[in-house]
């Protein structure tokens, strides 16, 4: 499994967005084994680690294409396979997580 890649994808928000994405990933024979998405004031942050089947510069630019012929923006970063394998033995673990809910948060909190 040396064919990991962090595909970040940005841009102003509307619907379908996410299947869209998911779509040209599934044409591009692309196996998707993590996702997280965020969207803040209408602006669209998508993570997806992939498995590609072929990581040479053809497919990746016909993502990159595919993708900003949508109007959003494209960043494609090849992932170590020990980096990966550590962040897999790290599911398991637990976990502390803080929700915080606030009118006003500064950064210096």
């Amino acid at each position: 499994m040396n064919n990991l890649a962090l595909i970040n994808i940005t841009g102003r928000d509307k619907p379908g967005l996410t299947a869209l994405v998911t779509s040209i990933l599934s044409e591009m024979d692309v196996t998707i084994l993590d996702i997280g998405q965020a969207v803040i004031h209408d602006y669209l942050n998508l993570g997806i680690l992939t498995e590609l089947t072929d990581v040479t510069q053809e497919p990746l630019q016909g993502i990159r294409a595919a993708i900003e012929k949508a109007g959003l923006s494209i960043n494609i970063n090849k992932v170590d396979e020990h980096r990966y394998t550590r962040w897999v033995q790290q599911q398991g673990r637990r976990r502390t997580i803080l929700t915080l809910l606030s009118r006003k948060i500064k950064a210096s909190h």
